[in-house]
């Protein structure tokens, strides 16, 4: 694992062979074990789409949304890394990236004690901005065959290590072509995108993909959201303004919140929903307001929860509310999370059509 991290987060470079080169690897060694799964995960919010090779088994992703890790029982492991750069990758700098990467595998192996069996060396393919492979037997005896693959995709550079743990050549040529079939297949997607709602005040971040369906209602609903791919699965903006003189009296912007709940509490969601039921309040530092709660659709059990947060001399309820068949209900509270979290004051002046009798339309703090 040490030398799968060493040397696969160096940049690299080719040379000749240290040691015996291994036999050809036939095309049906070469051919991936499974199709890939249509599931695509995110990376670079949403800029990168990858979709794990069936039978692996995701072990790790980082909280950044830029680096994740599967493995394939005992025999494979895949890291893979994305890289947001400021300028796209050129041609001809794959050159020196193989030259820095083949000298840290070398300079690694030496200091470890293992023994070099093929390798550094590129292998060309025309899929790739690069492919490095090597093959070495480690201290404890054991055949590690990794290959390193490079893909430029527009400003990521999307790094994938995968590693196969045995001494037979078209075991690890299947593992690797696993891997390669995953990078091979992964997609460029839009990321995060603003939006922003004049008569409510606000400005916040969209997650990638969500379709929007907007009121901008600055006493009542903002706006909802959906995901093309999850269904019925929601997530809906609600907010309450702070008349002047409530600015300064807590007790009367608690019992606004309370309405704000309450709005979004008795709210028709979907059609057919019953009265929300085990709700339970719970205490978050980032929101003014948490709780969750189960709603009875057609006799289904959908989960949602809220929280609402203050901008300005608005308050913001946001929901999430999905059905059973949506997948983890941990996705959708998430990304609710992270809507929240980027709300903003709109920032420019208010304009006095935007104005409300007896309220005033909350612009910066």
């Amino acid at each position: 694992m040490a030398i799968l991290l060493l040397a696969g987060t160096a940049s690299a470079q080719a040379t000749k062979p240290a040691a015996t080169k291994p036999a050809t690897r036939t095309a049906a060694a070469a051919a991936p074990t499974t199709a890939a799964a249509a599931a695509y995960e995110m990376f670079d919010g949403g800029r990168v789409r990858i979709a794990p090779p069936k039978g692996w088994r995701n072990s790790f992703r980082a909280e950044d949304g830029l680096s994740a890790r599967y493995e394939f029982g005992q025999r494979g492991l895949i890291v893979l890394v994305v890289t947001p750069q400021e300028a796209v990758f050129q041609p001809d700098m794959a050159g020196q990236m193989a030259q820095t990467i083949g000298k840290r595998v070398r300079d690694v192996a030496s200091s470890d004690g293992s023994q070099l069996l093929y390798g550094p060396r590129v292998e060309q393919d025309d899929r790739f901005f690069l492919k490095i492979r090597d093959r070495q037997r480690v201290s404890t005896g054991e055949v590690l065959d990794r290959m390193q693959i490079y893909r430029v995709m527009q400003l990521d550079l999307v790094h994938v290590v995968v590693v196969a743990y045995t001494e037979s050549e078209e075991a690890a040529a299947r593992i690797h072509a696993d891997a390669e079939a995953m990078l091979d297949q992964a997609r460029s997607g839009s990321g995060p995108r603003p939006a922003s709602f004049r008569r409510a005040r606000i400005r916040l971040t969209v997650p990638p993909d969500w379709t929007e369906q907007r009121s901008d209602q600055p006493n009542g609903l903002v706006a909802t959201y959906a995901a093309p791919d999850k269904g019925a699965a929601r997530i809906v903006l609600r907010s309450k303004i702070v008349p002047k003189a409530a600015r300064e009296d807590d007790a009367r912007r608690r019992v606004l919140l309370d309405e704000l709940v309450d709005a979004e509490r008795y709210a028709p969601i979907v059609r057919g929903a019953a009265q929300p039921r085990d709700e339970e309040r719970s205490e978050d530092p980032r929101f003014l307001r948490r709780m969750t709660r189960v709603i009875e659709v057609d006799g289904k059990p959908w989960q949602s929860d809220l929280r609402c947060v203050g901008v300005g001399d608005v308050l913001i309820s946001v929901a999430a509310v999905a059905p059973p068949e949506a997948g983890p209900f941990e996705t959708f509270s998430k990304l609710a999370d992270e809507m929240a979290a980027s709300i903003k004051p709109l920032g420019d002046k208010p304009r006095a059509a935007d104005s409300a009798k007896g309220e005033v339309v909350p612009g910066s703090p």
